[in-house]
């Protein structure tokens, strides 16, 4: 199993959902959804950007104010792990903005980075890097370079560029969206934290593992002066220091800490979003991964035995992350030398490549292209 592949779900990115007026029924739904969204609250904040939706579908369905609703409900249930479900919302939100008769243009962009967002999560790469492309042009022309939306865009850019291999370029973009950021919210803001992290992960493919560790304990220090020791952000940075720790073989005890640093973000996640999340199975492969470096096979099994049973129940599946726990769980079979068992699991694991890569195809044949803005 290469550590890309198992490693790769810790480059999460931030969605920021749009913050556009809403009529004055519907503002205390939407404040107290963004509220709880902020807070990694995501199923509360699901609760109340329904009723904002509701309470803005009464003024109409291709009204700008129903748009922004979309948005916000679809970002929530993206941090759910609900893809699925959210992605129909961005897709709907972004129509109604592109049909408006007054087109709001920084809207239409938050919504193009959401959906690319959400795009890199699924590990649609080039199509998150095109809706980026079109987001931060819209967004430079409204706001010139140095803007909070033109920071945000520019780090979603570098990732979804990095996660294609195009590290040179990704630095190139995380380095300006740093600057940006900094110089807007301050050296010590949550956004600043989030570029430090994914930074870090490309020092750490390049073998900087010193750079890369700095990054992560200034970014996990933000975090956590920002939120508290129980955040998903938090979680996301100790899941990436623990991905580090695992890779970084200069001295004993790498896969110790490895261990205990996702331990820490698993029981994170779980607390903030349910035994049975995409993100807690996601977690709990790692935790089995860094007990077969440990040479603790044992103990590795019943932790893939319960990620299995998370990630096989989440409807669509998520291929890629189902795919490492099938690998992970065959390892720990070979290792405890049940040969049979474990051909079985690399079996499944290919079939689900393959339903993945149709999946894809599919997708990319059926997807109607976007309208190009006009200004």
């Amino acid at each position: 199993m290469k550590p890309r592949a198992l490693f790769a779900a810790f480059l999460a990115v931030f969605g920021v959902t749009s913050a556009s007026a809403q009529v004055s029924s519907s503002v205390s739904a939407n404040q107290r959804g963004l509220a709880a969204y902020k807070e990694g609250h995501y199923v509360e904040a699901e609760a109340f950007f329904r009723d904002a939706l509701r309470q803005a579908a009464e003024f109409g369905e291709f009204e700008p104010r129903f748009a922004s609703a979309l948005n916000n409900l679809a970002t929530a249930l993206e941090g759910e792990g609900r893809y699925s479900e959210a992605e129909p919302l961005f897709r709907r939100a972004l129509v109604i903005w592109e049909n408006a008769l007054e087109p709001n243009y920084r809207e239409l962009a938050t919504t193009l980075r959401n959906l690319a967002t959400l795009y890199n999560k699924k590990g649609q790469y080039s199509e998150a890097e095109s809706l980026l492309r079109r987001a931060l042009l819209i967004q430079e022309r409204i706001n010139g370079p140095e803007h909070l939306d033109v920071g945000l865009s520019l780090n979603s850019l570098a990732l979804a560029c990095d996660l294609q291999g195009k590290q040179k370029e990704a630095l190139a973009l995380y380095e300006r969206a740093l600057a940006v950021l900094e110089k807007v919210l301050g050296p010590e803001h949550p956004y600043v934290a989030t570029v430090l992290g994914n930074l870090a992960i490309l020092h750490q493919e390049e073998g900087r593992y010193a750079a890369a560790e700095r990054l992560l304990r200034y970014a996990l220090s933000i975090q956590e002066r920002a939120h508290g020791t129980e955040h998903q952000q938090v979680a996301v940075v100790l899941s990436r220091l623990a991905a580090l720790r695992y890779h970084q073989q200069e001295y004993a005890g790498a896969e110790d800490d490895a261990r205990a640093l996702f331990k820490r973000a698993s029981a994170i996640k779980e607390k903030l979003l349910g035994p049975e999340h995409l993100e807690v199975g996601e977690s709990l492969t790692k935790i089995a991964f860094a007990e077969l470096a440990l040479g603790h096979d044992a103990e590795a099994e019943p932790v893939c035995q319960r990620a299995l049973s998370i990630l096989e129940n989440i409807s669509p599946p998520d291929y890629p992350t189902l795919i490492d726990a099938l690998k992970t769980y065959a390892l720990v079979l070979i290792r405890t030398k049940r040969k049979e068992e474990a051909e079985l699991l690399q079996t499944r694991a290919m079939v689900y490549r393959a339903k993945f890569e149709r999946s894809k195809n599919q997708k990319r044949k059926e997807e109607p292209p976007h309208s190009t803005a006009a200004f």
